[in-house]
């Protein structure tokens, strides 16, 4: 860190203003965005991991808005991270006319060596801006730092798999929440606190940042729909995708205590468990900085994160769910299945046949294990090796209370991207109800293996089926 002389001779540490003013980025890097085309600024939103959508003055306010902002700074690697990004993809812009000899033009030339890369990047970069003989340093250490990676053409910046990894697991905890982009930031939408982890002791203390818009959003005319929501992920648990909080856990927000999911050593959630949320209202967390406090009796990893959220309408969430594929393509995998052919091409299933029972006829019930109502909607996660399906309706219905997203009829995960909306069950459906009467309450069909269908004789009313 830079000292000054104190009195006596004496280092002291540089003042408070100006350690602060290094979090910053530095603005020769900032103002080389103004060079740059839609495409470069693109290339480095994808690289801050950030949406690459809009126009050109869209995508700079984008990444000015990443290097103005210390929370989105610190969520993309820091100050240095997001200087490598925007020097490389500006030196490859500004020095590409130096990197081929004079020739090149007419498809005769031949590429320099990589000391003449670099020195042909430094002579860009002096020839495009007049700059002061320290930036002018700062620059040839930068280009002579990335020069391999910009040959190669390789990004230059390395996010943290860890943190991305922990914020995915929260995203997928609960599709009913959906994590609103303010700020808009690609690996974590919505950020408040980046995911921080407990202490050896259980314990963690962190200060957080909430801006003038995100206050704004949760007191606003829709503030029912949005919340700030503590999410709590134990690192090594064996369901990824679920809110884990540890045993005594303790929850304050300016010395606020706060509702949290309370359990007794010893006392492990099982498989099927999920515990909720911590929502921190507005008036315990106030606009601008606040520090959070987290403590446990728990010897496991565990690392917590901050997020705004907002509330999607079950319509919603079921629009995330994969379009059904068509009759044909569902019956040629039914008639796979029926004959042995393993899981028919379904992503995710096992087509290994130790277990594969063959039989002639398979009898498949319409009714919804969940409601026992005949299904409008039939559908099966993609692992489910058998041919039974469930209401969509009344499966999205049943996990916006208990969110465990797993299929009633062999427990695998069915989050609504692992969902598959059944072709063959559909047209089945469809073709009863048009006829009406008896067949409209029709509960089983049997199947043949060449995709031949009828009404079980116990339950037939309208005849032969397709």
């Amino acid at each position: 860190r830079p000292v000054r002389e104190g009195r006596g001779g004496r280092a002291s540490r540089a003042p408070r203003r100006h350690r602060e003013m290094s979090l910053a980025v530095d603005k020769a890097v900032v103002n080389l965005l103004d060079r740059l085309r839609a495409k470069d600024l693109a290339e480095i939103l994808v690289a801050l991991r950030q949406s690459k959508q809009g126009n050109k003055a869209a995508l700079k306010a984008r990444v000015v808005g990443v290097c103005e902002s210390e929370v989105l700074t610190r969520a993309a690697g820091g100050k240095h991270a997001i200087e490598r990004v925007v020097t490389d993809v500006w030196y490859r812009f500004e020095g590409a006319k130096f990197c081929l000899s004079p020739g090149a033009a007419g498809g005769g030339g031949v590429k320099r060596t990589h000391g003449e890369y670099v020195s042909g990047l430094v002579r860009a970069a002096r020839a495009s801006s007049p700059k002061s003989l320290e930036e002018l340093r700062k620059q040839r250490a930068a280009a002579a730092a990335v020069g391999a990676l910009v040959a190669s053409g390789g990004a230059s910046f390395a996010a943290d798999a860890v943190s991305s990894g922990i914020w995915a697991r929260a995203v997928e905890s609960d599709p009913f929440w959906a994590p609103h982009p303010v700020p808009n930031v690609a690996s974590a939408p919505g950020v408040v606190m980046s995911p921080t982890r407990l202490g050896a002791k259980g314990v963690a203390s962190r200060p957080f940042i909430l801006s003038n818009a995100q206050a704004m959003l949760l007191r606003g005319k829709d503030s029912r729909s949005y919340q700030l929501q503590l999410q709590c992920v134990m690192n090594d648990d064996e369901v990824p995708a679920r809110q884990h909080w540890p045993f005594l856990a303790n929850v304050r927000v300016n010395d606020t205590p706060l509702p949290v999911m309370f359990r007794q050593p010893g006392s492990a959630m099982g498989k099927a468990g999920r515990d909720p949320p911590v929502s921190v209202p507005l008036g315990v967390a106030v606009e601008g900085r606040n520090v959070l406090s987290v403590s446990c009796a728990d010897s496991r990893m565990f690392t917590v994160l901050m997020r705004i959220v907002k509330r999607r309408r079950a319509e919603e969430v079921k629009a995330l769910v994969p379009a059904p594929v068509s009759f044909p393509n569902a019956r040629a995998h039914l008639e796979r299945s029926l004959s042995g052919g393993g899981s028919g091409g379904v992503p995710g299933a096992d087509d290994s046949d130790d277990d594969l029972v063959i039989e002639d006829n398979a009898v498949l019930s319409l009714r919804c294990p969940i409601s026992g109502l005949i299904c409008k909607t039939p559908a099966r996660t993609r692992r489910c090796k058998g041919l039974a399906a469930f209401d969509l309706d009344t499966y999205v219905s049943l996990n916006e209370k208990v969110r465990k997203w797993t299929c009633p009829h062999c427990g695998e995960s069915g989050r609504p991207a692992e969902l598959v909306i059944d072709g063959f069950l559909t047209r089945v459906l469809g073709v009863l109800r048009a006829r009406g009467g008896d067949s409209a309450s029709v509960s089983r069909v049997e199947v043949e293996p060449s995709g031949r269908w009828r009404p079980c004789p116990d339950d037939e009313g309208g005849g032969g089926g397709g």
